[in-house]
Order: structure tokens, then sequence, then C-alpha cells
């Protein structure tokens, strides 16, 4: 995992390491983002014309997920 973490850009202090495999269609990547954290701003979606807006409900709304990380991590499950 230490040469995709290269590969990805990402810190190796930021990889989990287990004895055993873990499936990697059960991993997912998110990015933490401090401005919605602090702020509270409500996650809005748009889609045909019409837009869904929610107010934050907990903390793991402010997750963003990595679609780039994610993609790769799928791309080594098949």
């Amino acid at each position: 995992m230490f040469s995709d973490a290269d590969f990805l850009g990402v810190s190796k202090h930021h990889c989990l390491f287990t004895p055993h495999a873990i499936d990697p269609l059960a991993l997912r990547m998110y990015s933490f983002d401090l401005e919605n954290y602090n702020l509270r701003n409500p996650k809005s979606r748009y889609k045909n014309g019409s837009a869904h807006i929610r107010p934050m409900s907990n903390d793991f709304d402010t997750l963003m997920p990595s679609d780039e990380v994610n993609c790769y991590i799928r791309s080594k499950a098949a």
C-alpha cells in the first residue's frame, strides 16, 4: 500500500494497514471540510434543473468523498 500512497499523493501516515485483507469495495476515502464544519453550510445538490438543499444534521455531513481515490480503489477490486 505504500507504493499506492506515493502514486496517489497521499501521506503514508494516513493509510490503514491490517494483518488481513480488506475488500476494496468496503473502503472509501474522504476529506474533511473544515469550513463546512465551522460554518455548518447546508448541503445542496442540483439535478435536472432543480435544487435539493438540506441542513447539516451531523459531523459526517462535513466529509467530502475523494472521487479520484475512490475510483482508483474500485479499479483495484476489479
